[in-house]
């Protein structure tokens, strides 16, 4: 079966993760600690904590790559339509795939502990889970995808 609602689906995705900040701490304003297993309460104000210096990518930097990977994503699917204006399966299955290593491979690089490491490592299991069904566009549509990825994208948006 083939689709081609997809690219209108993770519009709101695209927009949420490009609200992530774009700064780096500085030695000025040193930066937060990150969250950790010790200390998992969310901050007072609602913000995300980024990674200390060498434990792992900053939080900022890992929603910014998650943006970049969704641009792919979205220009993969966007240049796998057919004169019908579907999606092969084939193509989806394969996007999605890609976009799940993308996706591990950024959880990997996170900070310990942090909530945008804990959220990104989410949303790829659910995006491996969507890449392995025969229709990739129906299993997106299941609640647990949907939700992942939306609270991954509301993580990112508290990042500054």
């Amino acid at each position: 079966m083939r689709r081609h609602l997809l690219p209108l689906l993770l519009l709101p995705a695209l927009a949420g993760l490009a609200a992530c900040g774009d700064d780096e701490p500085t030695a000025a304003a040193p930066a937060p600690a990150a969250t950790t297993a010790t200390s998992a309460a969310p901050a007072a104000t609602g913000e995300v904590t980024r990674a200390p210096s060498g434990g792992g990518a900053s939080d900022a930097t890992l929603c910014k790559q998650a943006e970049a990977a969704m641009k792919t994503f979205t220009r993969t699917i966007g240049a796998s339509l057919d004169s019908n204006g579907d999606i092969p399966a084939a193509a989806s299955k394969k996007a999605f795939g890609d976009l799940a290593t993308t996706l591990e491979k950024l959880a990997a690089s996170g900070a310990p502990g942090s909530t945008v490491t804990t959220e990104a490592q989410a949303f790829a299991v659910e995006v491996k889970q969507v890449a392995g069904e025969p229709d990739p566009f129906a299993a997106s549509e299941k609640p647990g995808f949907g939700a992942a990825g939306d609270k991954f994208e509301q993580t990112c948006k508290t990042v500054k």
